[in-house]
């Protein structure tokens, strides 16, 4: 892999470890963020260079697959942030559990969907690791619907 495009992949990887929640904006909805829409637009790309290269590409994925948690990461404080306790007001706790849970679940089937339809070899594996978090977002939104009724 050339050297400025490793330098840029990692810039990339840290500008997303590095991201401040507050400065984002998420209107009031959970619905999916423009910085998924992003992310499944750059590694789109850079899978799709995966899956074309023979040489370097023990280099791109697992660059991807740290990006990938990186974007998880993010994602989790970005929903803590505009949707957790901190963020709602008094007899709302309910949805304090809830709207963070309902965020993380309309990003990562956005991001599980958009990535199967590219029908990717390289990124499978990534591929499964966000469909399993999916299922754990789900069933953490179960539970909580669940416990509030019984």
């Amino acid at each position: 892999m050339p050297p400025k495009f490793t330098a840029m992949f990692q810039l990339y990887i840290d500008s997303v470890a590095r991201a401040q929640p507050r400065q984002f904006r998420v209107y009031s909805a959970a619905g999916v963020h423009s910085c998924t829409t992003k992310y499944v637009n750059f590694v789109a790309g850079v899978y799709r260079l995966a899956d074309w290269c023979t040489s370097g590409q023990d280099m791109i994925v697992p660059r991807l697959s740290l990006l990938k948690q990186e974007m998880s990461s993010l994602l989790q404080r970005i929903a803590d942030e505009h949707f957790g306790a901190a963020a709602v007001e008094g007899d709302q706790q309910a949805a304090a559990k809830k709207n963070p849970l309902v965020f993380m679940i309309n990003n990562v089937h956005f991001i599980v969907m958009q990535l199967q339809a590219l029908g990717l070899v390289k990124g499978a594996k990534d591929l499964v690791l966000f469909d399993r978090e999916l299922q754990k977002a789900i069933e953490a939104y179960l539970e909580t619907l669940l416990q509030a009724n019984f």
